[in-house]
């Protein structure tokens, strides 16, 4: 491969190696420095959120006698109890199996270098979760444990900052 600087308005990037500079692949650094740095905010506000948002998840939600259950085990309680029977509450079930999907989704929209998608699937995975979080708190009112409030506050945060760092791209440009 060549070592080439892309020129302006190249739509081919080229990676640049041996001898080259050592920035990922991009820009030229004059013009603001590669890929990886330009991105750098969405993979915090967006990237990180939404793996946080998965792992809290997995925490311990509720105390039922001596068991403690994530997020994922109490909605099987509930089902498997008949309390989740609204439509309402099928699309929430539906919505939190696909939590770490939408993740996924995220972090992969951040690689191939789509931030604008990435930002509206880390959106809609806080609010899953945040929405989550607030029917298990409103329902259950004894044996809550630090999943749900985290999880209230790590879907909120998400969604907040995925809206913010659309809105603050936009009028940047």
């Amino acid at each position: 491969m060549v070592n080439r600087l892309p020129a302006e308005g190249d739509a081919a990037r080229t990676l640049l190696f041996a001898g080259g500079p050592h920035h990922v692949v991009g820009d030229h650094p004059a013009r603001g420095g590669g890929l990886l740095r330009a991105r750098l905010p969405d993979w915090i506000c967006c990237g990180a959120a939404a793996l946080a948002c998965l792992v809290d998840a997995f925490l311990p939600w509720m105390r039922s006698g001596s068991i403690e259950r994530n997020g994922y085990q109490l909605l099987a309680s509930g089902q498997h109890a008949g309390l989740l029977g609204g439509g309402g509450a099928r699309a929430l079930t539906f919505a939190a199996y696909l939590l770490p999907s939408l993740a996924a989704a995220t972090l992969a929209a951040l690689w191939v270098g789509r931030p604008a998608v990435a930002r509206v699937l880390a959106a809609l995975t806080g609010a899953v979760l945040a929405v989550g979080a607030v029917l298990a708190t409103s329902r259950l009112h004894s044996g809550l444990l630090f999943g749900p409030f985290l999880g209230l506050g790590l879907g909120g945060l998400t969604v907040l900052t995925a809206v913010t760092r659309a809105f603050t791209t936009r009028s940047q440009r």
